[in-house]
């Protein structure tokens, strides 16, 4: 391609020097013109086409949904893409399987790219916020479960009592507080 395209330039530039006057072999432009024609040429398709497949290659995968948006705007202005059908086709193929399905699910199926991105961003941060350990209560123990399921009844906090054991006469462990099992009376009947 580099060849063909210097071949052309060189019949250009004998052409402009034979209709010069007076009559030259060849008129060259300024090293710079030049410099800038040949990097306008081939260095700009190059970071076009290298940004083009660093877009279809992009996946989720463990970024958060800002970030996935952040690298695909990069890539896709440098590809030179903004054509909205071409741009939810990649980000639907990108984006983690659980985000479409959420988007799907919604009933509401975005028609842009910009609802895509909006959608997908606030399913994940959601998604995320729900799944942090900052968010979850502390379950570890039984006392800390009542807790909050009576504060989210607005009940204020009543300590739960641990289940009491004790012995009767021949060494039975009965636990809680129910009473002891008298299964010998039941099978006499």
């Amino acid at each position: 391609m580099f060849d063909t395209w210097c071949q052309n330039k060189w019949k250009e530039y004998k052409a402009a020097g034979a209709a010069s006057t007076p009559q030259v072999m060849a008129q060259l432009p300024a090293w710079m013109d030049l410099r800038k024609e040949i990097e306008e040429k081939f260095t700009q398709p190059l970071e076009q086409q290298q940004a083009q497949i660093q877009l279809d290659l992009l996946r989720q995968n463990r970024m958060t949904a800002s970030e996935f948006f952040n690298k695909f705007d990069l890539y896709s202005r440098a590809a030179g893409q903004n054509n909205d059908t071409y741009l939810i086709f990649l980000v639907r193929r990108a984006l983690n399987t659980s985000i479409i399905s959420a988007i799907a699910s919604s009933g509401k199926i975005p028609t842009t790219y910009a609802d895509w991105k909006e959608m997908a961003i606030a399913i994940d941060d959601s998604r995320r916020l729900l799944l942090s350990k900052d968010a979850r209560p502390n379950f570890s123990s039984l006392s800390n479960l009542a807790k909050h399921a009576q504060q989210r009844k607005g009940v204020t906090h009543q300590p739960v009592r641990e289940p009491s054991t004790s012995r009767d006469t021949q060494g039975t462990v009965f636990g809680g507080t129910g009473q002891p099992m008298e299964l010998d009376r039941i099978k006499g009947s």
